[in-house]
């Protein structure tokens, strides 16, 4: 157990079992690691007799992503059993780590709820595995699921849904795809990072040994989290790039369809003229013989010619009060004619969109370096925490140096407030409010890419219509010997 202990605390930088007053407390100690229940991965006591708050998921603040937790959380439950017989050998545990290093990711941002995930799969797993993890992950069904990889479906990219991941573009695995939910067009909050809170100075007091070792704990304990935030705001930077990409990726998809569709236009009217031009020979032909069948019934001097041709003049007069062809033939007309009127309007939408994305201006601009203040800022944190961890290990501070020492604790606070500052007022909120913008018009987008869809059905109604008209025209054809 101690092995898998050292890797929950490498995973999220606790202990995974903590009495209160650490492993003094050996009585707790043994309490908490031979009576919890199976499957949990940590146990903490706060406060002294306390309760214990028991867990069996990794803490918001771990910085491993979701699809990697949830293959390390299960492995650290079977290293942490209480009972030996369940507990996991070092050959399971080593096996398990193999299969995961052997793995391959994805890199996938959701759009819906402003995460980039990033997708564990195994080099044998098909597309429709690869969408039953993200579904896992995602909350968007696989049915629901529009993943895009430089403008294109991935399942046009991928070609064959029988394919392993392994044999996929190396572009792909290695380059940013994004989700898109195409069935639902609301705006979800953003996900917000989990900060721990910084721990507070106490007020001021005669600067002694305890002293000296509290304002080191706490010192280390506030740089650790700067560093934190330090990370999260370039997360936050990368995600807010992120968000502007996958609202372009998105419209460029779109104006993708939108030409095609508009090249396909032409031609279809073309081949509407074209089957018109034969429906119309088509029935003129007919029309012809009929009244040639006719003359040659009232001049036959055979009553079984004159039967024969009244025969043929009953079936083509039948052929030619049948309406139903010139009938297609208008709906597919004023189908085409819908399916123009109504792209015309769609690309004055996505272009009008594409202009209002332009001109809107949120997130951090590259002049506020929230980077480099954040690295700055946590920089000097650090620096003041190894001063106190100086002052703790000389036990002894000359008047000058206890002077420092106490200005020092107020430049850390006042740093402290920056950096949150940064963080909570700046970063966060521009991430939000660009998350609010692009999802809003990633909404608008979804709903033209759903009316293209309608476009192509009607398109396809279209070529239905002529391709009922043509296989008509040929079985009369050929019943009359045509």
């Amino acid at each position: 157990m101690r092995e898998s202990c050292s890797t929950k605390t490498f995973t999220t930088g606790h202990l995974p079992f903590q009495p209160y007053g650490g492993r003094s407390n050996s009585q707790t100690m043994f309490l908490i690691t031979s009576t919890k229940e199976s499957g949990v991965i940590s146990g903490i006591q706060r406060y002294q007799n306390g309760d214990i708050e028991w867990s069996k998921e990794l803490p918001g603040t771990c910085r491993l992503s979701l699809g990697l937790k949830c293959l390390v959380v299960p492995m650290l439950a079977n290293m942490l059993e209480s009972d030996k017989r369940r507990r996991w050998s070092f050959e399971q545990f080593f096996r398990e780590v193999f299969k995961i290093q052997d793995m391959l990711t994805i890199r996938l941002y959701d759009c819906s709820v402003g995460s980039n995930l990033k997708i564990y799969v195994e080099k044998c797993d098909r597309y429709a595995a690869v969408q039953e993890k993200i579904a896992m992950e995602s909350d968007i069904p696989s049915g629901q699921q529009l993943i895009l990889f430089q403008n294109r479906e991935l399942e046009e990219i991928v070609n064959d849904m029988t394919c392993e991941v392994q044999n996929y573009p190396t572009s792909v695995l290695h380059g940013q795809l994004y989700l898109y939910n195409k069935d639902r067009t609301d705006v979800k909050k953003i996900m917000i990072p989990d900060i721990p809170q910084y721990p507070i100075f106490p007020d001021n007091y005669p600067i002694e040994n305890k002293v000296l070792d509290k304002d080191s704990h706490i010192g280390h304990k506030c740089s650790a989290i700067s560093y934190l935030i330090e990370v999260q705001v370039k997360d936050l930077i990368v995600l807010q790039e992120l968000m502007q990409q996958a609202e372009r990726c998105l419209r460029e998809y779109i104006q993708r369809i939108t030409r095609r569709i508009n090249n396909c236009v032409p031609e279809m009217c073309k081949l509407l003229e074209e089957t018109k031009k034969r429906t119309e020979s088509f029935f003129q032909t007919f029309g012809v013989i009929h009244d040639i069948l006719y003359s040659v019934s009232s001049l036959a001097s055979e009553e079984r010619t004159r039967l024969i041709a009244r025969r043929y003049i009953e079936d083509i007069a039948l052929t030619l009060r049948d309406q139903s062809p010139r009938e297609t033939q208008q709906k597919a007309e004023n189908r085409t004619e819908e399916i123009k009127v109504y792209m015309s309007v769609l690309v004055d939408k996505v272009t009008e969109q594409e202009r209002e994305a332009i001109t809107s201006c949120v997130g951090c601009m590259t002049e506020d370096r929230c980077v480099q203040k954040s690295h700055h800022l946590s920089t000097k944190i650090y620096e003041i925490y190894k001063t106190f961890a100086d002052h703790r290990k000389k036990r002894y501070l000359s008047q000058e140096e206890e002077f420092a020492h106490r200005s020092d604790r107020i430049r850390i606070q006042k740093f402290i407030e920056q950096l949150e500052f940064v963080m909570n007022d700046h970063c966060m909120k521009n991430t939000a409010k660009m998350h609010q913008v692009t999802n809003k018009q990633i909404a608008m987008l979804i709903k033209h890419f759903i009316r293209t869809g309608k476009v192509d059905q009607n398109i396809k109604s279209v070529l239905d219509c002529q391709s009922k008209l043509s296989l008509r025209m040929e079985q009369v054809y050929i019943k009359y010997g045509g």
